[in-house]
């Protein structure tokens, strides 16, 4: 590395090519294909598994609004039965209930 003060000569200046910018075009959309409602799924299909139901009683569930209670009530019950999807899945399962914030 010498050390005699003489300065690194440069290149000379060349100005820098001009450079077409890209064109922007929008992405394709991709609608995803509507499929009609499926038949419920045969008692067992969630075999192996431990599944959470998570109940939300408020809002519009909540029955002093006439909500759907008693609708999703019938519904759990038939989960939870001894013949239902829950008993037939798994040995355990977690049920997380709430209503207007409180667990």
């Amino acid at each position: 590395f010498p050390l005699d003060g003489d300065l690194e000569t440069l290149p000379e200046f060349q100005v820098p090519s001009e450079q077409v910018l890209p064109s922007w075009e929008a992405p394709g959309l991709q609608v995803p294909k509507w499929m009609a409602p499926c038949e419920p799924r045969p008692i067992g299909f969630m075999r192996g598994t431990a599944p959470v139901l998570i109940i939300d009683v408020s809002g519009t569930m909540n029955p002093r609004q006439r909500g759907k209670f008693p609708d999703m009530k019938e519904v759990v019950c038939e989960l939870l039965a001894n013949n239902g999807e829950i008993a037939t899945a798994a040995g355990a399962f977690d049920v997380i209930a709430f209503c207007n914030n409180a667990w």
